[in-house]
């Protein structure tokens, strides 16, 4: 189980390091969180979220206003989803946009 943690957090690394030199704000909780929302880490890596994004997700997913509210916390998760999704597919579409610095649209087999 350590190692598949390690992994994770080595590839959200990855992930994050043209963004900033910090490793990523996702903690293993956030993961298996995030798993049970039915958000795949593979897809995730491939959307290719700005290490500002995967802050706010952690931020999200461990807000204590929403500790007792898991309808609210999983909705507030899911809208950020939607927002990295949505700057993915804008990205893949307009490499050149300032907001996509670092984005490398993930070729399709």
């Amino acid at each position: 189980m350590r190692h598949a943690a390690l992994a994770v957090l080595l590839v959200f690394s990855a992930v994050t390091a043209a963004h900033a030199a910090d490793p990523s704000p996702l903690t293993p909780a956030d993961i298996r969180y995030l798993k049970t929302l039915g958000q795949s880490q593979a897809e995730l890596v491939n959307m290719q979220p700005t290490a500002e994004m995967l802050d706010k997700l952690h931020q999200l997913i461990n807000d204590p206003l929403t500790a007792q509210k898991p309808k609210a916390r999983s909705d507030a998760v899911f809208r950020e989803l939607d927002h990295i999704s949505a700057r993915s597919l804008w990205c893949a579409d307009h490499p050149a946009d300032k907001d996509c610095d670092g984005f490398k649209p993930v070729s399709t087999r």
